[in-house]
Parts: structure tokens; C-alpha cells; sequence
């Protein structure tokens, strides 16, 4: 159990006018309790009072589980299929005292299994989210150890997949290879976006049939965890040659994502790094192209805060880690994106993750 940061949680909770916390299995339970079970559809979480008790419902498929996973302190209660979970589960919020109070939940707890307790407890659920973001916004020097570590190891497969692609492969073929090599490295959740050509527009794009053509663009967003700490990078690199508009997309992008990094320090308001990435692309026409925000908080999830966007009215501050990855998207036609970690470091000082360069690659 995280108890320093289960400790942190029951604070914020208080200040909020929380009674409770609903964590159901992610990687948000993974964190304050190391482990985290199998999701499905019967209802499942654990319960951190204000007052420090804790408990965990879950289906009698998973008691024996938890119960490993938990200690002795923490009670497991179950319910069978043949039993109507909001009876059973209503009769355990009634013991601990949280019929008609207000209960936070995290961001997997599912909302036909919520709204149905709601209607048999009178509990008021509300969102958490941001309650448990705030927990764990504020890297320590380990955790900052940690996202440094997972950097260093996807620049280090950056390297290779540079020597490995060559026209004629799928971007399925070069996926693999970068789940390979993450994987020979300690890293596992992987995940990866590999687009090439106009596939590269769409910035979550989900395919991977298409096969990389000589003169094409493939953008590469790929990322792991390793020791519970998340790594996410992009880099756009060019297969044979690039022309002179793409040369001139991809100057421009560069010098977006080093506009916005270069606003970045303790205290920076974090609006104005969005505006410095979007008036770069401005200068030429692009602002309206960057349809997603500048960057996002990244460490025990891919996700998470602080929020680089203009309506996030808030000011850095020491052990903050995020993302700066400004695009340019043309949709069907053309897609760039440069993205690093960034953080505010234990000195408060602006330090970027990444190491792989970013100047204009094309491979020969």
C-alpha cells in the first residue's frame, strides 16, 4: 500500500467535502496499492474513507485475488452473480456509514454500475479525477529518476528503428519492431502510433496496413513504462527525401515545439505555453491545423496532469511532468508532430527528457 500517498488523497478528499473514494482496477489502483485485477463488467473497487478506513467490494471471482493483494487490515467483501449486487454492495456502504453521502470515483468506475448504487443508496458519486491527478502531480526526485530512465530507454530504441526502416515495410512491421526492442529494454504497456504518409494527419490514428513508400513521411509516437513511470516521444523523419514544402512544414513545427519549451520554467503560466506553440504556427498559416492541446502530464499514467492548454488557467511548478508536442495536421494530406517530456526538475529548473534529436532526418 502507498500510504504517503493514500494519506495525500484523504487531505484533498477533506478539502473537496469528499466522504470517500471509489478506485476501481486501473492503473490509478495500481498505484496506491501496487496491484490491480481484471476489469469486467461486475462492479469492483476499493473505498478510502476521510476517517482513513479503507475496504474493497468485488464479484467472488476476485475475492481470493484481493485478498492476496491487500493487507490483513483491509476488509475484501463479495457478491455472487446470483446476488443483487446493489443489495449487497448497499448493505456494506450502510455499515460504513456512506448511505446518502458524497463518494468520488476515479476514471474507470463504470457508470451503469455507479448510477445504479446511486438510485439504491441515495450516494451523490462525482467525479475524482482531477482529486487524484492532484495526488500524484508533483513528481519526487525518484519518480523524476524514474521518467528519466524511460526516456533514455525510448531514445535509445529511436536509434535502432532508424537503421531498421526502409521502404517496402508496413507500419504493422515497424510497430513490432519498436514493441520488440521496448520489451528487450524492461519496458512493457507499450503502445505506438505509426503513421506514414497521409496517415500522419490523423493524430491518433489507429491503422497499421499501410506500406511505406519511397518519398514518404512516417511518424513514429511511441512510449512504454518501465518501473511504473511512463515514456512518450515523437519524431518525424522522411524515407528517401523530403520535398521543399515538407521541409518548410517541418521547420515549422520544430520551431513551435521549441518556442513553447522555451516558455517552460517554475512559474510559467501554462496558457501562455499553448499560445507560444500556436503563434509560431500562426506566423504561417498553421494555428488552426493544431487541433489538440500543446501537451499533457504524463508519469504513472500516459495521461494525466498538468494539462498544457489555453483553459488551464494554472502555473508550473517543481516535479510537474509533461509533454510539449505542437503538429501540424492537414487532414488526407500531411502530418508532423515533434513531442518531448519535459519537466520542472527538483531545482525548478526547465530539463527535456528526450535526447533523440529533432533536427530533419531522412533516411536514406
Amino acid at each position: 500500500m502507498n500510504q504517503v500517498y493514500i494519506d495525500k488523497l484523504i487531505e484533498t478528499m477533506k478539502q473537496n467535502n469528499m466522504d470517500a473514494m471509489l478506485i476501481s482496477p486501473s492503473a490509478e489502483l495500481k498505484f496506491f496499492i501496487g496491484e490491480s485485477p481484471m476489469l469486467c463488467e461486475r462492479f469492483q473497487g476499493l473505498f478510502i474513507k476521510t476517517d482513513g478506513e479503507m475496504f474493497y467490494v468485488c464479484n467472488l471471482l476476485y475475492g481470493g485475488e484481493m485478498k492476496n493483494f491487500l493487507p490483513e487490515t483491509v476488509p475484501v467483501y463479495t457478491w455472487f452473480d446470483g446476488d443483487v449486487m446493489t443489495e449487497v454492495v448497499g448493505k456494506v456502504l450502510e455499515k460504513y456509514g456512506l448511505k446518502g453521502k458524497t463518494i468520488g470515483v476515479n476514471t474507470s468506475a463504470q457508470a451503469f454500475n455507479v448510477l445504479d448504487l446511486m438510485y439504491q443508496t441515495g450516494v451523490t458519486f462525482v467525479s475524482g479525477k482531477k482529486i487524484l491527478e492532484e495526488v500524484r502531480i508533483h513528481k519526487t526526485h525518484e519518480e523524476l529518476d524514474g521518467l528519466r530512465a524511460a526516456a533514455h530507454l525510448v531514445d535509445e530504441v529511436f536509434k535502432e528503428v532508424l537503421e531498421f526502416v526502409r521502404p517496402g515495410m508496413t507500419e504493422q512491421d515497424v510497430k513490432d519492431f519498436l514493441f520488440e526492442k521496448m520489451t528487450e529494454k524492461g519496458g512493457y504497456d507499450l503502445w505506438a502510433i505509426v503513421a506514414c504518409g497521409p496517415n500522419g494527419s490523423y493524430p491518433h490514428y489507429t491503422g497499421s496496413g499501410r506500406t511505406i513508400a519511397e518519398k514518404d513521411i512516417l511518424l513514429m509516437d511511441f512510449g512504454c513504462t518501465l518501473n511504473n513511470l511512463c515514456a512518450d516521444m515523437t519524431r518525424t523523419v522522411f524515407i528517401g527525401d523530403a520535398t521543399e514544402r515538407e521541409k518548410e512544414l517541418y521547420r515549422i513545427v520544430k520551431d513551435s515545439n521549441e518556442a513553447a519549451e522555451a516558455m517552460v520554467e517554475e512559474g510559467a503560466f501554462i496558457p501562455d505555453i499553448d499560445a507560444a506553440a500556436r503563434e509560431v504556427l500562426g506566423r504561417y498559416g498553421y494555428a488552426e491545423t493544431l487541433i489538440n492541446r500543446v501537451g499533457h502530464g504524463i508519469g504513472y499514467l500516459i495521461h494525466e496532469q498538468p494539462e498544457i492548454k489555453a483553459s488551464n488557467p494554472r502555473k508550473l511548478e517543481k516535479g510537474m511532468a509533461f509533454s510539449i508536442e505542437p503538429g501540424i495536421y492537414i487532414a488526407g494530406d500531411i502530418g508532423i508532430r515533434i513531442e518531448d517530456i519535459v519537466v520542472i526538475n527538483e531545482k525548478g529548473e526547465r530539463e527535456i527528457l528526450n535526447k533523440s534529436s529533432k533536427e530533419l532526418i531522412i533516411l536514406k
